[in-house]
């Protein structure tokens, strides 16, 4: 049987912390042999946990402690109670030492885009650093307020201590196979790194993909991405035929996407007041409507940033302000036809964060130089509209990357994309 080494940092997060320790569970009663790396307040100063629970890197020590304490008391009851033998994450007595040689060295480089660059020990710790910092922020530059390279530099420290942690779990309990819950997270990124030097397989968890049962699965991924293994495999498996029963569970995820009944779901629920405000903007009477749907650009950029996802050769446009500059100028030269610029909610304040990501302003600026053409309509959030009341229009969709291309696909509206190697869907 294997030895298995799992890390498992934010034990607070019960979605993520339960079901992780159901799979130990499940494993050990196979016979493996498990050692769970756990965090004992490693990273009070600030971290996902801490996040989630709408804390801020400006929250007092005391709410930050409050986080810690509740986390190390779910973590004493899951493992306690499962059985499952946990340990301190370890850096070396000397870590505070280390990290100060490190941040004097890297100081300049961490509040630019020479970020990218840092290394320690020949692990790239600077894009495992951009990996979570910028999807949470909303980065889609190296341009950081007071407070975000504060946080960036509690960051830094807490990826170089994982990473050296790491180093020490792997050199002494020298695991066959590697698991932890989101690669994504910088702190969990630095241990995968180190399990693939160490040619160890290494695994992440996720849930369910399927809104309707979300919390109900569980999906264990080997490597850093599901979606690219997905569309490796689709070939396989485009021509079998589905089962009533497989269309129905399709059905229920995309019944809650029309009705906005999940927090992961951006759009509002569709109504009748949405077709008044439509039919108020004339929508009725253009020869064509187009529905241009934009993506939270702070999401890919980071994955390309930290080598998680490599930006295709020959882009049309190299950035979606551009493509979106591209069609501003066709269609101001056709008045006869509609063009609906659906901006993705998640640039703005929304029901899971309070951050305006950095992109928003480049769209907010785009929107002022298009006021003056009447057939160019920018949908906002604040506009109450839902997208699936717009689909009732659309005539043809425009889409870069954004799943609500295939969303489109699945209403019968033809869709258009600037660039299939940005997919993660089949075309």
């Amino acid at each position: 049987m294997s030895k298995i080494l799992v890390f498992s940092p934010f034990e607070v997060l019960w979605s993520h912390s339960y079901p992780e320790s159901l799979v130990i569970e499940a494993l050990q009663k196979a016979g493996h042999e498990i050692l769970k790396i756990k965090c004992e307040k490693d990273f009070a100063a600030f971290c996902v946990g801490m996040a989630a629970f709408g804390k801020s890197i400006s929250s007092s020590d005391e709410e930050k402690e409050a986080i810690c304490r509740k986390c190390m008391a779910r973590g004493f009851l899951l493992n306690s109670r499962l059985k499952i033998q946990s340990e301190q994450l370890f850096a070396g007595k000397d870590f505070e030492e280390v990290w100060e040689k490190f941040y004097k060295r890297n100081k300049t480089k961490m509040s630019s885009n020479k970020l990218k660059s840092i290394s320690f020990r020949g692990y790239p710790i600077g894009k495992f650093i951009i990996s979570s910092f910028f999807i949470k922020n909303k980065k889609s530059n190296y341009d950081f307020t007071t407070l975000q390279l504060k946080e960036l530099i509690i960051e830094a420290k807490n990826t170089l201590k994982s990473l050296l942690s790491a180093e020490v779990a792997f050199r002494n309990y020298r695991p066959d196979r590697f698991i932890c819950t989101a690669s994504n997270y910088s702190v969990n990124f630095a241990w995968c790194a180190v399990a693939e030097r160490n040619n160890v397989p290494f695994y992440y968890l996720m849930c369910g993909t399927n809104l309707s049962d979300r919390y109900q699965k569980l999906v264990l991924c080997r490597g850093y991405s599901l979606q690219r293994d997905l569309l490796k495999a689709w070939p396989r498996f485009k021509n079998r035929i589905i089962s009533k029963k497989e269309i129905e569970y399709i059905n229920k995820n995309i019944n809650i996407l029309i009705n906005s009944k999940s927090v992961f779901v951006y759009s509002k629920t569709t109504d009748g007041a949405d077709i008044v405000k439509l039919q108020n903007l004339g929508i009725q009477n253009y020869k064509k409507v187009y529905l241009a749907t934009t993506s939270s650009y702070d999401e890919i950029y980071a994955a390309q940033e930290s080598g998680l996802y490599s930006k295709p050769k020959g882009l049309i446009f190299n950035t979606q302000i551009d493509w979106l500059e591209f069609l501003i100028s066709e269609f101001k030269k056709q008045p006869d036809y509609l063009l609906i610029i659906r901006v993705h909610p998640r640039e703005f304040p929304n029901k899971r964060d309070s951050e305006t990501s950095d992109h928003a302003q480049s769209i907010l600026n785009l929107k002022k130089r298009a006021l003056k053409y009447s057939n160019i309509y920018f949908n906002l959030p604040d506009d109450n509209i839902s997208l699936y009341s717009i689909f009732k229009f659309v005539d043809i969709g425009l889409n870069g990357w954004s799943t609500v291309g295939k969303e489109m696909g699945l209403f019968g509206i033809p869709v258009i994309s600037y660039c299939k190697d940005l997919l993660y869907y089949p075309q």
